[in-house]
């Protein structure tokens, strides 16, 4: 790291110099031929000059004579100071690039905020990718089943049986044109990352991008909204759920056989299709179905999980689990990973909560479920221990269990589920916490540095 700091710390210290270079280069550009322009040269070149770790001034010569000749040395010279300087900025940078993730603590919690635990005493927990961690074979199986979904009942042609699951093809993040059919990846500020753009399963040239989107900047008007949802007038639906690979995965292996047996369709029609078809998969509980039949094959054990809640448990916190999952399915596996008695750690069990409405939906009353799923009809005055809920919304949750502030923390995996609730007072604190090996596995086979907007996001 010791060449790292060192030309970090030389940038920064240069930083001002080559700010002030490049605004001096920009505004003499537009300077007007005129007599007196040298001696404002001469002297703006002296203010912007900078001494030190390899830069030298500018003019090195205060009583340097006028002329064409000692504008061209100085220009020459500020141009060099420039170069060396963006030089260095570019090798720090290179060098940042290719810190190895192999030194990242798979362990480790990424946070933007910090607390103290001791202070937390009511602990909340997702149950999907955040107490529950899926194989690989998941993502086969919903990949699996939504493409016979779209032969059987859809009437897509049989060739696409011959397609399977491409597992390192789609990141979460990404966005989808519904109707230009195209993958790619958009920054923060709504530009098109020239070089991620997918046709298919086969990359768009970047002249070809710039012209169908007449540059590189995707307007506001037509991204998805705050949910990562596509709504009336928005092309752009963005993936952020990591269920979603396997819909990614499966529009492009479409799109690719369409257009390798120049098939005519309408895209629009086809990314409606492949969304039922996946909703199909969680909704009828296909999905749920093959997980319980095989528990193993799909959830990894959860050591760690199991672990951290007897810990907190023994400590005498708190805790409750909020999920989207339904209850038989949420029981299977938390049977498997932490026992048939993991009802007795929570105090507060939610399932088929319907998030991100729960954060903002109080229409939505609590319903106590039966061991076996049978809803009941009494009112719910209370949360009892031991109990199963279902649906409800936040400000119900908080007005029957009485807790609220600083020292409640809730763990989620979904960066619109779980964490980002604008509308919502700042009750519960949240963080976002991954299956953080999951997530270097997956961020190095691609080659990026270990850093993720969606690793840490607070709540306000």
């Amino acid at each position: 790291m010791a060449p790292l700091s060192r030309s970090l710390s030389s940038l920064v210290k240069h930083t001002g110099c080559l700010w002030r270079v490049g605004n001096f280069r920009s505004s003499q550009q537009g300077l007007p031929n005129h007599p007196f322009r040298s001696g404002w040269m001469k002297k703006n070149f002296r203010a912007v000059s900078c001494v030190g770790a390899g830069v030298q001034p500018l003019l090195q010569q205060p009583g340097a004579k006028n002329g064409a000749a000692s504008v061209r040395s100085s220009s020459s010279e500020g141009q060099d100071a420039t170069e060396r300087l963006w030089s260095l900025y570019k090798e720090t940078k290179r060098q940042t690039e290719v810190i190895c993730t192999s030194s990242v603590d798979p362990d480790t919690i990424f946070a933007n905020n910090e607390m103290s635990l001791r202070d937390i005493e009511i602990y909340g927990f997702d149950y999907d990718y955040t107490l529950a961690f899926y194989s690989s074979h998941l993502h086969t199986l919903i990949f699996n089943i939504a493409r016979d979904i779209l032969i059987n009942n859809h009437r897509y042609p049989e060739g696409l049986r011959k397609y399977e699951y491409i597992p390192d093809f789609a990141v979460r993040g990404l966005h989808y044109d519904v109707q230009k059919a195209l993958l790619m990846k958009i920054d923060a500020f709504h530009y098109i990352q020239l070089g991620t753009v997918y046709r298919g399963l086969h990359p768009v040239p970047d002249e070809e991008v710039i012209a169908m989107y007449e540059g590189s900047h995707v307007p506001l008007e037509i991204m998805s909204d705050f949910y990562g949802k596509s709504t009336h007038g928005h092309t752009m639906k963005q993936f952020m759920d990591i269920f979603s690979l396997p819909e990614m995965t499966l529009l492009s292996c479409v799109n690719d056989f369409f257009m390798r047996h120049n098939i005519d369709y309408e895209p629009v029609h086809l990314y409606k299709d492949v969304k039922e078809a996946i909703r199909d998969v969680h909704v009828k509980g296909i999905m749920y179905r093959a997980v319980e039949a095989d528990i193993e094959k799909y959830i990894w054990y959860g050591e760690q999980s199991h672990a951290v809640l007897k810990k907190l448990s023994a400590h005498g916190k708190k805790m409750f689990l909020i999920t989207n999952s339904p209850f038989d399915f949420v029981d299977h596996g938390m049977s498997y990973i932490v026992g048939k008695d993991w009802r007795d750690l929570f105090d507060v069990v939610i399932v088929q909560a319907d998030k991100p409405s729960f954060f903002n939906d109080r229409r939505k009353p609590f319903r106590r479920v039966t061991n076996k799923g049978a809803l009941l009809w009494d009112r719910i005055h209370r949360l009892e221990k031991g109990q199963i809920y279902k649906q409800g919304n936040l400000y119900e949750f908080l007005r029957l269990t009485g807790w609220r502030g600083s020292k409640v923390l809730y763990f989620g995996d979904h960066i619109y589920s779980d964490l980002a609730v604008s509308s919502v007072p700042t009750y519960l604190q949240q963080i976002a916490h991954f299956n953080c090996a999951k997530c270097c596995l997956e961020f190095e086979q691609r080659g990026v540095l270990f850093y993720h907007r969606e690793a840490c996001l607070p709540l306000s």
